[in-house]
């Protein structure tokens, strides 16, 4: 990608920048790896690193003090939520679930070093 903010992402319509259903796709990413790893498909690495890239766009997702909650109208209350995409922020309960799904998966079914190889 030319941009770096869209590298793991997804969007559903052509106008639309990468957005939330990136996380949800990143749970099926997560699940296709552990599924691709138990039964020796060769399709294990294209799920780790779809994964490993869903993961980091989810992760530029969450509402961080000072970077990317100035212009949120009650910051402190947002704090840790999940953003719908890039270039909005609505927050809603199933966008922080989707995130949290994703990078638990990820986490449970990857050893660290799975996590860390690019």
């Amino acid at each position: 990608s030319f941009f770096p903010e869209y590298l793991g992402g997804y969007f559903k319509w052509e106008f639309e920048l990468p957005a939330m259903h990136s996380m949800v796709y990143a749970e099926g990413t997560a699940s296709a790896f552990d599924l691709a790893k138990r039964t020796g498909d060769p399709r294990r690495e294209a799920m780790r690193r779809a994964t490993i890239l869903g993961c980091r766009f989810a992760a530029q997702q969450i509402v961080v003090p000072g970077r990317n909650d100035h212009f949120l109208p009650a910051p402190d209350r947002a704090r840790g939520g999940v953003r719908f995409g890039i270039n909005d922020s609505e927050l809603r309960t199933d966008y922080n679930y989707h995130t949290l799904s994703a990078l638990n998966q990820s986490v449970r079914y990857m050893t660290d070093e799975e996590l860390t190889q690019w």
